[in-house]
């Protein structure tokens, strides 16, 4: 219970710093209207009906109903303001800044997390909760709050005198509040439930309908597959549904059965009349607040019900939301800095790796890359060049060893100076709703000439290749080609944002990442496949490009096409997380070893 109460004062402390403005105003908001809800609908009415029982001047009623009125209509134009401007805007931008925070967290997690399948889990529940959970646990003790003031108001004045009545009050809210925590502690396990088969039904629609599985789909029979499967995901969640709806159900019942039906509707007007009747004790007028001020208080706690129900799921929610902080950030959080200077060599010095599920990376590897020189690491999938490169980019942490930088620790680096170093095309890249410069900038600012040159090298300049729009459109009509048939630097890539927008060729989405790469004119250039997806005439060019214009760059392929890199200074073999052989291309081939092997099987 104590960390209930802790999540639910951590969510309201997250809102006041998101907002403070907010959390200020609501309070006063929230006060006024439950003062305003006491007087309506206890004592205005008890008020009148005394004024006539004593034969008050009519001029004194109509004073009274005047002043009343115009008090509610400032509490109900505040209330109105509140809600329908207020609130919204201020809701909308607390909700922005808390999905904010939570993308900050994500940027800095370690990218060893998302190996784990856990962490799309927790990412999935958390981002659910984020946007909505923090404001509808400080709206919950809002409501606690105004209905604590309108009770203790109605209470104060109408109830002492009715200790009968005030305990029946406590008894119902007692055994309220028991049923209400049984009952959040079965909803907050059926969400729990029901938001994981969501999660699979939602990998499901993806595998049904986005057009990267269409061909798939229509050529095999995994559509069925697939839908069968949402099929029975759908059926379990039906399941999950009537067995927890019947338990929470019955829950319900006795909650109102018990608090609401047995202890204000009957117990307190039994009562009442009973102390009219028999010992006629009370007025008109007392017995009119009486049972007003019962029929109120049976609202309050039934509002109090829910809010408890409330509260407590939402402490339990809000564990997801703090699940994001128990996501390692050892290596993007490194903010302490030897200073960077501009690299001469880089060495692997007996580095061993293995993933978190224990499956080895590398074994013991020793290797130095000199500046300006032209490395390729080759050899068959699984052998680990990948995973090198991740390591050197320090997506991950060596288990042993050691990655220097002139000699430093890459460790003792500030990880994002680090990494500004180097400029990279990935072959599993994404292309962004956005246009074809903010594609290839990826965030810096945007250089018309430096832009260019860097399409110009990838291959995408001058109008090389017509692409796609979808809609005829073509060199010299408007739409997103200039006048010299090329792309035009604000064209829209992709549809999800456009109908117009550009469709590109695999061949062309790989040059478009190419230029990435040279547009942000890095020292250290790492290139991961970077011609699989192009025809051999561009891929001669690009070479060429690679090692004429980029003499005074260091670059780092990786490529199975072994065919591509024999003019590399320096070429790296690898077999399962070693490196086997290392050299050029002339002294590898004399070896007759695993990369003569490899490269004459492609040659047949």
């Amino acid at each position: 219970m104590g960390k209930t109460i802790k999540n639910n004062f951590r969510m309201l402390h997250t809102v006041c710093r998101a907002d403070a403005g907010y959390v200020a105003f609501t309070l006063v908001v929230r006060m006024l209207s439950a003062i305003a809800g006491a007087f309506l609908y206890v004592y205005l009415l008890g008020a009148v009906i005394y004024c006539v029982e004593n034969g008050k001047d009519p001029e004194r009623i109509l004073l009274l109903l005047l002043a009343a009125m115009a008090f509610l209509a400032a509490v109900f134009a505040l209330q109105s303001y509140y809600d329908n401007v207020f609130c919204p805007v201020h809701r909308e931008r607390i909700a922005g800044v808390l999905q904010q925070e939570l993308f900050h967290k994500l940027q800095a997690a370690d990218m060893a997390s998302y190996d784990s399948a856990e962490l799309y889990t927790t990412v999935a529940l958390a981002n659910a909760e984020i946007a909505v959970r923090p404001l509808e646990a400080t709206e919950n003790l809002f409501r606690g709050f105004e209905g604590l003031i309108a009770a203790c108001t109605i209470v104060a004045g109408t109830l002492p005198a009715n200790r009968f009545v005030l305990g029946i009050c406590v008894v119902s809210f007692a055994a309220g509040a028991f049923l209400t925590k049984l009952r959040s502690e079965k909803e907050v396990e059926y969400d729990g439930q029901m938001k994981r088969k969501d999660k699979k039904l939602s990998l499901l629609r993806r595998l049904l309908y986005l057009p990267e599985y269409g061909k798939d789909n229509r050529l095999s029979l995994i559509h069925d597959a697939f839908l069968a499967d949402y099929k029975d995901t759908v059926k379990e969640k039906e399941g999950i549904a009537a067995d927890s709806g019947r338990r929470i159900g019955r829950l319900a019942f006795w909650q109102k059965t018990f608090c609401s039906a047995f202890c204000i509707d009957f117990l307190i007007p039994l009562y009442l009349s009973m102390v009219v009747l028999l010992w006629g004790k009370l007025s008109i007028a007392a017995f009119v607040v009486a049972v007003n001020a019962g029929a109120q208080i049976q609202r309050r706690l039934e509002e109090f019900m829910g809010i408890g129900s409330d509260f407590l799921k939402n402490g339990r929610f809000a564990e997801r939301i703090r699940d994001i902080d128990k996501i390692p950030c050892h290596i993007e959080n490194t903010a302490w800095a030897c200073l960077i200077e501009k690299m001469e060599t880089l060495s692997f010095q007996n580095v061993f790796f293995q993933y978190p599920d224990g499956t080895p990376g590398l074994k013991g590897i020793d290797l130095t890359i000199r500046k300006g020189s032209k490395i390729a690491i080759v050899g068959r999938n699984g052998s680990g060049k990948t995973t090198l490169i991740k390591l050197l980019l320090r997506f991950y942490d060596a288990a042993s060893g050691s990655i220097l930088q002139n000699g430093t620790d890459i460790r003792g680096f500030d990880v994002s100076s680090y990494r500004r170093q180097f400029g990279t095309a990935f072959q599993d890249f994404n292309i962004y709703a956005a246009s074809l410069a903010e594609n290839v900038c990826m965030g810096e600012e945007a250089d018309g000439d430096r832009l260019l040159h860097a399409l110009e090298r990838a291959g995408l300049g001058g109008g090389r290749e017509p692409l796609d729009t979808g809609g005829g459109v073509r060199s010299g009509s408007r739409g997103p080609w200039d006048g010299d048939g090329s792309m035009a630097l604000d064209a829209q890539l992709t549809r999800e944002l456009d109908e117009r927008g550009i469709l590109l060729s695999g061949g062309q989405l790989q040059r478009l990442v190419l230029a990435r790469a040279f547009y942000r004119e890095s020292d250290i250039i790492v290139m991961d496949e970077p011609t699989a997806a192009m025809d051999v005439f561009f891929e001669r060019e690009f070479y060429r490009t690679v090692f004429e214009g980029l003499k005074d760059k260091t670059v780092i392929f990786v490529s199975h096409r072994l065919t591509c890199v024999t003019a590399c200074d320096h070429i790296v073999y690898m077999e399962q997380g070693r490196i086997l052989e290392e050299g050029t291309h002339d002294r590898l081939m004399d070896l007759q070893g695993g990369y003569y092997r490899l490269f004459q099987a492609q040659l047949d």
